[in-house]
C-alpha cells in the first residue's frame, strides 16, 4: 500500500495520517539528500492499530406516573410533562444520543386484558409528546412495551 500522500512536514518533523488504512504494519521509507550531494535512506516499521469503538450502555432517565387520571389511564399529565422536558433537553444536549420509551401497564392492570393496549398507549402518547410538543425526531425514540 502507498500511503505517499499521507506523509506531510518539513525539515525533521513528519506526521502521518493513517486514517482510513486497515489495520497492520506499514513500512516507511526515507531518503535524504544535503546541499553536497550526499544522501541516506532509513526505513522504520510502523503499527496501526484502530481503537476498539465501546458499545453505549443504556441508562435509565426517569420514569412517568399514569395514575393521576383514572378515567384516562393513558393521559401524559403535567407532571409527566415536567419530566418529559426534562428527557427531551438531555436529548437536545446529545444530539448522537438516541432515547427510548418503555409502556407499562401495573400489576392490578394486569389482571384486566386491557393492560398491553394501555402499556402501548402510554408509550405512544409520551413518545407522541415529545415529538409535536417538544420537537425531537421520531428516529431518535425508540417505543417499547
Amino acid at each position: 500500500m502507498c500511503i505517499r500522500d499521507s506523509l506531510t512536514g518539513s525539515g525533521s518533523t513528519f506526521t502521518l495520517d493513517t486514517a482510513g488504512t486497515p489495520e497492520g504494519t506499514l513500512t516507511v521509507n526515507c531518503t535524504v539528500s544535503d546541499d553536497r550531494s550526499l544522501s541516506a535512506s532509513a526505513s522504520t516499521p510502523i503499527v496501526v492499530t484502530i481503537p476498539k469503538k465501546e458499545t453505549p450502555q443504556p441508562s435509565k432517565f426517569g420514569s412517568i406516573e399514569f395514575a393521576h387520571d383514572a378515567k384516562r389511564p393513558t393521559r401524559v399529565d403535567n407532571e409527566a410533562k415536567a419530566e418529559l422536558d426534562r428527557f427531551a433537553d438531555a436529548l437536545a444536549a446529545a444530539p448522537d444520543t438516541k432515547g427510548a420509551v418503555i409502556g407499562f401497564a401495573s400489576a392490578a392492570e394486569s389482571t384486566d386484558n386491557k393492560a398491553p393496549s394501555l402499556a402501548d398507549e402510554r408509550a405512544v402518547n409520551t413518545k407522541d409528546y415529545l415529538q409535536k410538543e417538544k420537537g425531537v425526531d421520531p428516529a431518535r425514540i425508540e417505543r417499547c412495551v
